[in-house]
């Protein structure tokens, strides 16, 4: 930029000084302004030819080609010169660490100890310290330049050279770290290190200027020249501040061109000047050198870092100086105009952290999991490996870390491992109690060999309450949604069938006293295991609505509903519903002569069952949180009973003991006031898949609805008749006078493809009490008719007319309890 400044200026179109510029910018061909902003010189220098016309042959001058060769001998001897400045590094840290010690020094191993002077300590000290800024500077020029011309030609770097490259973020956080543990020791004596090397620069221009002669024998020219060295004298006596040192500056650069000096004086000279500046500046030095601002634009190389540690666990030491290298990226976002910067240093923390969780926890967690299971499971088969050729993973070394620190949050691996094994260990032994040795005996390896914290759980190895424990229905909950069924109004299951004289029941009670037993734990594991169970039972769902037989079907239907909408008063025919179940059966039937619709329809009860299961829990632990809190006198007002014993001054035991009290009471009150929101949940984590383009075909399900229930009616009625039959026939054929679960999955389906509208336009309950008050009053009017004569016929007449009303009246009561049911259970999902 001189040089374009120089040519505007002076015209100057000399193309021997435009080559010697040329062959300077071979060795620096980029050079760095601020974080991730560079410049590069060959660039400027060709368009400055350009843009003035200089008569040079351009293909000689190839600024590409320049850092493209540039780059090629960096990437050679790149990963070379890491490791001679690492080296150099650890040389110079021991060195900064045996030398700069409180208390007198002394001299190394010697027969006799002897004291040493501060002319030997002082130019040494400094010249260490003048050293690690050198060095500092060379790491992070070097990682600059690599970084930037791999961006300028388009490159990615290569997987070898990756390690060396984040070696050189070490190598800076590293010396950053030595200067700042010896910073107390470098203020005792950084004073006199500067007035040391004032006192040479002084040495140095004495004997200069006694070689002068008498000021009245002088010209003008060699008067000037001993001004500027009484100048720069007076200017090394004084406290060698800023304005100090750019006086004496000015002052050589005078006497430095007159020839006054020799050239190993003016070279003697300028190696001073530059450790005394290098010194009077340190903070600011190093701040400036190790910094690392610049990672902020390249923090996916730190990121992918961390998964390079987790498979080298000797580098593990080395993860606090990444996470100290992103740290200096805050002070610039302490600047930050856009958003609050409160706001923009919470985002990047947490995706840092994120980050670390993702590469290294998550699968830290995941491989010791496993490994403790190989241990303790001996029927497991660990995949063939071979320690002498894949190595053994280390696991204690990076347990055994201290905290990562990060922005003001830290990450303990060790407890956030022994959390997550508490959390696993906990659910996996709810749903099978029998295995609370091996789960405890995997608790005590993570103990002995992993050094990690775990808690003692205390969970019974088995319940001690009436009526079949939750975990059992969690561990085989496909079984008891079949042979259960659910009441709306009592919250009650009943045993369909059973092999003993007695039916078993699941009511609230027994809910809430399993979760009096196991904790309150076991509620979300009872959701996750419905969760899994509800996505097998939707995959089958999907397949029905899929068929071509099915799908045809519904389409007529929904044309018909739409091309007559007016002639049948926008009420779905009652007619196309008994034909739809007809046509379907014609399909063919089924294991225990069961037609695809009563198959499809026993798949909505059960959906429906399990979303009775998860409102029972629910109920079970809203019943269980009164229970426990109907003690407290005032839910309202509730006592902080760790502020009461603080202000009575207890003891630390009693003031934690009062402390998880108040966490026990505040988690049961906002249990009791909020209850837990399953459904929502349920609905949430469906309706979009459901919703989406890939499950068209189940926007006709609504369609299939009438046809659904004129199936169920039927089977509820059958089942009904039942019961008055023998006890041996009831026993083989089951029990059956409720089923609610039916209305619950319709209306959960529904909401899940948000169809309730579509479902409520059909006015298909209304369709249906026309045509059972039509039916009724065709079977009275029948019954008048017969009564009018008194021969066999007509009486035999009259007595199918009764029958014929008090069907339909059975049939139509029916209709009435499923539709109240089913607005119900509509309440359930509302928002």
């Amino acid at each position: 930029m001189l040089y374009e400044m120089y040519v505007r200026i002076y015209d100057d179109k000399d193309v021997k000084l435009f080559k010697q510029l040329w062959d300077v910018t071979k060795y620096a061909p980029v050079v760095t302004l601020y974080c991730n902003r560079v410049t590069y010189p060959p660039k400027i220098l060709l368009n400055t030819a350009r843009a003035y016309r200089f008569a040079i042959t351009p293909s000689q001058f190839d600024s590409t080609k320049l850092a493209a060769a540039y780059l090629d001998g960096l990437t050679k001897t790149f990963s070379a010169r890491v490791q001679h400045l690492s080296m150099q590094a650890t040389a110079w840290m021991v060195r900064m660490e045996s030398n700069l010690t409180s208390g007198p020094p002394q001299a190394a191993a010697s027969a006799a100890p002897r004291r040493i002077g501060l002319d030997a300590i002082l130019p040494e000290r400094a010249g260490l310290i003048y050293q690690g800024i050198s060095m500092a500077n060379n790491a992070s020029i070097l990682f600059r330049n690599f970084v930037s011309l791999h961006t300028l030609m388009n490159r990615n770097p290569s997987g070898a050279d990756f390690p060396a490259l984040c070696r050189c973020i070490v190598v800076l956080k590293a010396i950053r770290n030595t200067f700042h543990r010896r910073s107390a020791v470098i203020g005792e004596t950084i004073s006199l290190m500067i007035e040391y090397l004032c006192r040479n620069v002084l040495r140095v221009l004495e004997v200069r200027k006694r070689e002068f002669p008498q000021r009245s024998k002088m010209d003008p020219a060699k008067l000037d020249v001993l001004a500027a060295l009484c100048v720069g004298m007076n200017m090394m006596r004084g406290c060698c501040t800023q304005q100090r040192r750019i006086a004496f500056r000015m002052a050589f650069s005078v006497f430095a061109t007159q020839n006054t000096l020799k050239e190993t004086d003016a070279d003697m000279l300028l190696y001073l000047l530059r450790r005394i500046d290098a010194l009077s500046d340190m903070d600011y030095m190093v701040q400036r050198v190790c910094t690392c601002d610049f990672l902020y634009w390249d923090r996916g190389v730190i990121y992918t870092y961390f998964s390079y540690v987790y498979k080298h666990f000797d580098l593990c030491t080395t993860l606090q100086y990444m996470l100290s290298a992103l740290q200096d990226v805050l002070p610039m976002m302490n600047k930050s105009y856009h958003r609050p910067p409160t706001e923009v240093i919470a985002i990047f923390r947490n995706e840092v952290i994120a980050e670390v969780k993702k590469r290294i926890l998550a699968p830290l967690q995941r491989e010791i999991d496993t490994q403790l299971r190989f241990n303790c499971l001996h029927y497991l088969k660990p995949v063939n490996s071979n320690p002498l050729r894949d190595g053994v993973r280390d696991f204690p070394r990076l347990l055994s870390m201290k905290p990562l620190l990060f922005a003001g949050a830290s990450i303990d691996l060790k407890a956030l491992v022994g959390h997550y094994l508490d959390r696993t260990f906990y659910n996996n032994n709810t749903v099978a109690l029998s295995d609370w040795r091996i789960y405890e005996e995997m608790r005590n390896v993570a103990r002995d060999q992993y050094r990690i914290p775990m808690s003692e759980v205390h969970l019974p190895s088995q319940t001690h309450d009436q009526g079949i424990d939750v975990l059992e229905i969690m561990r085989n909950i496909n079984v008891f949604v079949s042979r259960f069924d659910y009441n709306l109004n009592n919250q009650v299951f009943i045993e369909r069938q059973s092999d003993s004289k007695t039916l078993n029941t699941i009511g609230i009670e027994h809910v809430a006293n399993s979760i009096r037993t196991h904790g309150t734990g076991i509620m979300n594991t009872t959701v996750n295991a419905t969760y899994q169970f509800l996505i097998r039972q939707f995959v089958r769902f999907s397949q029905f609505l899929y068929d071509e037989h099915i799908k045809a079907r519904l389409y007529k239907d929904i044309k018909y509903f739409k091309e007559h909408r007016d002639e049948i008063n926008c009420e779905y025919p009652f007619e196309r519903a008994e034909k739809f179940n007809k046509d379907i059966r014609k399909l063919g039937l089924t294991d225990g002569n069961l037609s695809y619709l009563d198959r499809f329809r026993e798949l909505i009860t059960q959906i429906g069952n399990a979303m009775g299961y998860i409102r029972t829990v629910r109920s079970g632990g809203l019943l269980y949180s009164s229970n426990a809190l109907k003690f407290m006198p005032d839910l309202r007002n509730i006592v902080d009973f760790e502020e009461l014993v603080t202000k009575e001054k207890l003891s630390g035991e009693t003031t934690t003991a009062a402390h998880n009290l108040d966490l026990s009471i505040d988690n049961l009150t906002q249990s009791f006031e909020g209850g837990f929101e399953y459904f929502s949940q349920l609905v949430d984590v469906f309706a979009n898949e459901f919703r989406s383009a890939q499950n068209l075909h189940l926007r006709q399900f609504f369609v299939v609805v009438p046809a659904l229930t004129l199936n169920f009616v039927d089977h509820i009625l059958t089942a009904k008749e039942h019961l008055s039959k023998k006890a041996s026939q009831l026993h083989q054929d089951g029990y059956m006078f409720t089923d609610d679960g039916f209305a619950i999955g319709v209306a959960y389906v529904l909401k899940l493809l948000d169809q309730s509208a579509e479902f409520d336009s059909l006015h298909w309950f209304e369709e249906v009490q026309k045509h059972y008050e039509s039916q009724v009053l065709q079977a009275q009017a029948r019954q008048r008719e017969a009564a009018k004569g008194r021969s066999k016929q007509e009486k035999e007449e009259q007595e199918t007319g009764i029958v014929l009303e008090r069907k339909a009246r059975g049939l139509f009561r029916e209709f009435e309890l499923l539709f109240y049911s089913f607005s119900s259970a509509k309440i359930f999902f509302d928002n």
